[in-house]
Order: structure tokens, then C-alpha cells, then sequence
């Protein structure tokens, strides 16, 4: 839901009567993602330490905990045979 009204903003624009996004509107948008965001944020990072050569993941006693799995996606992309883009040449 938060995707499609920021994707309707884009489209008609901000300053189109049909739209009362407000401080207070960006504000709320912005906590239910926040979450989601964060979750991604750590796992990054951690991806970035866990995958430098001095370090071995696979020997490290908590390689099995939570916060090394990676999370699953928000809005992942369809992978329909309608999907598939066409070069245009």
C-alpha cells in the first residue's frame, strides 16, 4: 500500500488536488516502513562483515542465528513469462 501511493504521488504529482499527503501523512508512511528498512539495513551491513576474507563465517559459533538469514523481500519483482522486456532497436 505504501509502494502504490508513493508510485500515485510520482505519477500525478504532489501538488494534485486528489492528494493530502501532509507532514503527518510523510510521517506515518515513513514508520510503517521503518521497520522493513531497518531489518534490511542490519542484514546489510552484517553481509558486508561476514563476507570479508579475514573473517570465517562457516566457523563462527553463532553462523546459525536469526540475524544472518537473509530477509525476505517486500516487493519482489514477477517473474512471469508477461514480464520479460523487449528490446526496442
Amino acid at each position: 500500500m505504501i509502494i502504490e501511493r508513493l508510485v500515485s504521488f510520482d505519477q500525478t504529482g504532489v501538488g494534485h488536488p486528489s492528494h493530502d499527503l501532509d507532514t503527518l501523512g510523510v510521517m506515518k508512511l515513513e514508520f510503517a516502513a521503518s521497520a522493513c528498512i531497518r531489518v534490511c539495513a542490519i542484514y546489510r551491513v552484517l553481509s558486508f562483515l561476514i563476507e570479508t576474507p579475514a573473517f570465517s563465517f562457516k566457523t563462527y559459533n553463532h553462523n546459525d542465528h536469526d540475524l544472518f538469514k537473509s530477509p525476505m523481500p517486500v516487493h519482489q519483482l514477477p517473474v512471469r513469462r508477461d514480464h520479460i522486456v523487449a528490446s526496442i532497436c
